[in-house]
């Protein structure tokens, strides 16, 4: 597997948070609120002539806020942002279709050259980077690392059990917080999944698994979402649109449940912690159909729920080598 970190300075992130008038049919004002995250990597240089052509170019007056609007609401267009102050009220406004590494500078007084951050990984892939491996797209308010899935067309990575190197029996916060190694095994946290499941809107999940004799299967469901932490991270599966060997009812069984670990049992059980019983926390039910947090076997197995358990698959007797579960947009 191809590795694609993205190699950027730490540069201070500028979150902007823009209160814009609108004027629509030449005379009715609207206000705009738009969150707008910026990253400045050059201050007082801009793109030397000739190292590549704006996708678009424009003088506006007032405030260069506006140019990080625009570049905001054309974000396809716009993965590198140039603004030159011209005058006092007046900026020239370039976007750049390329990433800000491929790109020459020369000095420039008044200057100002910022780079977007994806917010998915499928807008990297839209923006050309084709390799698997580690991007960092932004969340609500900050940089995360994840694992990007580009030649299955741009999943990100919300968990993987490959090799049983980190442990999942772990607590409330933890989960909420995530862990693990993106190049392995990882949970990439509650509070990332509810915010990436809201912000990416109408998401795709899917979940992959390998047996151990290499069959490879997976399912998709959209509309899938969960909520805050105040509901308990209530699980909203989805509905099936690929489930071409008939398993997705192991995932669906867990729709509308709210997620279970060691130190906070929100199961249906009366009387015992699935976390517990089974050492991993979980959207559970009493206690699940598919489980996709439990600890990968180094081989085979054969006893009742050990290892990770998918039984619509492979029964109650067997498990999977290998899981992950991933998320996009729905196209």
């Amino acid at each position: 597997m191809f590795s694609a970190r993205i190699q950027m300075d730490m540069h201070k992130v500028i979150i902007c948070s823009l209160m814009v008038s609108l004027i629509i049919n030449g005379n009715l004002a609207q206000e705009m609120q738009l969150n707008s995250h910026f990253r400045l990597e050059k201050e007082n240089y801009i793109i030397k002539n000739g190292s590549h052509i704006p996708s678009e170019e424009f003088v506006i007056k007032g405030s260069e806020i506006e140019c990080l609007l625009k570049c905001q609401l054309n974000y396809l267009a716009c993965f590198t942002l140039e603004i030159l102050k011209l005058g006092l009220t007046s900026w020239l406004c370039r976007f750049y279709n390329v990433d800000f590494m491929k790109l020459s500078y020369e000095s420039k007084e008044g200057s100002m050259v910022y780079s977007t951050t994806a917010r998915s990984c499928l807008e990297w892939l839209e923006r050309g980077f084709t390799l698997d491996g580690v991007y960092k797209i932004l969340t609500v308010g900050e940089e995360k690392e994840v694992f990007c899935d580009m030649t299955g067309g741009g999943w990100t990575m919300i968990q993987r059990r490959l090799n049983g190197d980190i442990d999942f029996n772990r607590g409330w916060q933890s989960y909420k917080e995530g862990f693990g190694d993106v190049n392995g095994d990882f949970w990439i946290g509650l509070e990332t999944i509810r915010e990436m499941s809201v912000l990416l809107n109408n998401t795709l999940i899917r979940i992959q698994g390998e047996s151990f004799n290499e069959d490879r299967r997976f399912i998709i469901a959209k509309g899938f979402y969960i909520e805050d932490e105040q509901k308990k991270y209530k699980l909203h599966a989805g509905t099936m649109i690929n489930d071409e060997w008939d398993i997705g009812h192991d995932w669906t069984y867990h729709g509308g449940s709210m997620f279970t670990t060691r130190d906070d049992d929100n199961d249906k059980k009366g009387g015992s912690n699935c976390a517990q019983k089974y050492p991993c926390a979980w959207w559970y039910v009493n206690c699940y159909a598919l489980n996709a947090n439990r600890a990968p076997a180094k081989q085979q197995q054969t006893t009742y729920a050990d290892g990770i358990s998918w039984p619509a698959w492979l029964g109650d007797f067997q498990s999977l080598k290998t899981i992950n579960m991933a998320i996009k947009k729905m196209n």
